[in-house]
């Protein structure tokens, strides 16, 4: 059975460069915005675009919880 590569995940500083590279693709996007909390990528033009792209299917985003060292 073949298998293909259908998502790819990168840093969330690639984000503009990965969309132009891939936006008429059939992969979905990955990415993770660790130097960010949520309401910091809300509020960020590139915050807003990433989160209205439906390419783009998951964000992970560290924020501080009650364990966080």
């Amino acid at each position: 059975m073949k298998r293909n590569v259908c998502a790819l995940s990168f840093a969330g500083w690639w984000y503009d460069d990965i969309k132009q590279a891939f936006a008429n693709q059939p992969i979905a996007l990955l990415t993770w915005e660790h130097r960010k909390n949520q309401f910091e990528l809300f509020f960020s033009a590139r915050g807003k675009r990433m989160i209205e792209d439906p390419q783009l299917q998951v964000i992970l985003v560290k924020d501080k919880g009650h364990y966080h060292r």
